[in-house]
Order: C-alpha cells, then sequence, then structure tokens
C-alpha cells in the first residue's frame, strides 16, 4: 500500500488519505457553507449531454483544441452560458467574441 510522507517522519495510507474524501460531495451543506458564491455558480451551470455531444463531436470533427473548442461554444450556444453569468459579464463575452 502507498503512504504519504506528511512531513516530521508521519505517514499517512492511501486508505487513510482516501478516508477524509470518501463523503464530500457537491451538495453537501458544509462544503455549500464554505464555498458561498462558487456553489451557487456551479448549481446554475447545466446543460443537457445532448449539447455536451454536440460540442465534443464538433470538436473531434473539426481537430479542434479545447481552446477552441471553448469559443465555438460561446459562440454557438450563446442562449446556454448566458444564463450562467450576470448580464453585464455575458455582455463583455458577447462583444469581445
Amino acid at each position: 500500500m502507498g503512504c504519504l510522507h506528511l512531513g516530521s517522519g508521519l505517514r499517512q495510507s492511501r486508505d487513510e488519505r482516501l478516508s477524509g474524501i470518501a463523503g464530500l460531495h457537491a451538495d453537501d451543506r458544509s462544503f455549500a457553507d464554505r464555498t458561498g458564491p462558487v456553489m451557487t455558480g456551479l448549481k446554475a451551470r447545466s446543460s443537457d449531454n445532448k449539447t455536451i455531444s454536440q460540442v465534443l463531436a464538433w470538436q473531434g470533427e473539426n481537430g479542434e483544441d479545447n481552446e477552441n473548442t471553448a469559443l465555438y461554444f460561446l459562440q454557438n450556444y450563446e442562449e446556454l452560458w448566458s444564463r450562467w453569468v450576470p448580464v453585464d459579464v455575458a455582455e463583455k463575452v458577447k462583444a469581445s467574441l
């Protein structure tokens, strides 16, 4: 079993390391309390598998990297992503495209 060295000669097994994160879920109340606006943003971002599949298919068919795929998404799925951010941010993104 692999061990993590924690300095001062302390060691922690893989199982001990994983036990600390085993119960962490994005909808965990304490997690949500600690992350505030980040959790709010994560909850606002949703899309369906069809959209994700279409974007990934475009990436594969065109041999594009992640950056160009992100631009493709922003240019072609405005109705989706613009709901994820404040109006002023959406306007700035649109203007930069």
